[in-house]
């Protein structure tokens, strides 16, 4: 998933990097809370994967295989030629504006509480570990989904992926018609980027291409538009690192959950 928020900092060309959130910049003085990093990521080059010669994407997945047994983290560069940079600045630059409209513009594209957007107040993510916290989270999120169903669903279908949620109603209003057209853009190269890393996946196994198709052929997706409002003046805010304060935290702990 991609966490858009606004910000001023300069931000990472790579995806798998959590873009920065809007408020105090108070990242030097976190960063001297906590203790050194001791293990070094691993980069994949996908334009050695696009490009280069058989011994070369051969090499790339070796370094695939060998970063998940070892790291169990990658960062990815070069993926421009099937998510662009552009896409992303777009994705970004509209999101925020969508959540600086009016609470009632925003609410035209509210589903299920889960489903398109949700308010701030709303979600408490540290409930799927069984432990909630003591208030809910400072966020507000738009939530696009793609249903794994076995009737009906979405078609994954590499150089024409459809995007679900793309004529859906509750996205329909004026106000959100550029998001709209910017997220379909990011959800079909994302969709697109996705192939490329399972086909990556199927090398580092040595499994043959297209085995892991069927299974992504309808996938379970969810692009998720999180933004954090400014806190400031609010006091009393967790910093997500010691946990002081009234216990109210932007995303407090959480597992995964579709």
């Amino acid at each position: 998933s991609s966490h858009f928020g606004s910000s001023s900092e300069s931000q990472s060309a790579s995806i798998t990097i959590a873009m920065a959130c809007t408020g105090v910049d108070d990242s030097a003085e976190r960063s001297a809370k906590r203790p050194k990093a001791a293990v070094k990521v691993p980069v994949i080059d996908l334009a050695k994967l696009r490009d280069g010669d058989a011994a070369t994407k051969a090499r790339v997945a070796h370094e695939f295989d060998e970063a998940f047994r070892t790291v169990g983290f990658v960062t990815i560069c070069n993926y421009q030629a099937w998510l662009p940079d552009a896409a992303i600045a777009a994705l970004r630059e509209h999101t925020t504006a969508w959540f600086k409209l009016g609470t009632a513009a925003k609410l035209s594209a509210r589903v299920d509480g889960m489903i398109g957007y949700v308010g701030e107040g709303e979600e408490n993510v540290a409930a799927t570990t069984g432990s909630p916290s003591t208030k809910p989270d400072l966020l507000e999120s738009l939530n696009l989904p793609g249903y794994q169903e076995d009737s009906g669903g979405w078609n994954a279908t590499p150089n024409a992926p459809e995007v679900p949620w793309e004529r859906a109603q509750w996205l329909a209003a004026p106000q959100s018609a550029e998001l709209r057209a910017a997220a379909t853009e990011y959800w079909r190269g994302a969709t697109e980027l996705m192939h490329v890393l399972m086909g990556l996946a199927e090398a580092a196994l040595g499994l043959p291409d297209g085995y892991f198709m069927p299974s992504y052929a309808k996938p379970g997706t969810l692009l998720r538009l999180a933004y954090y409002p400014a806190t400031a003046g609010r006091g009393g805010v967790d910093d997500g690192d010691d946990g002081a304060g009234d216990g109210a935290w932007r995303s407090g702990a959480h597992t995964d959950y579709d």
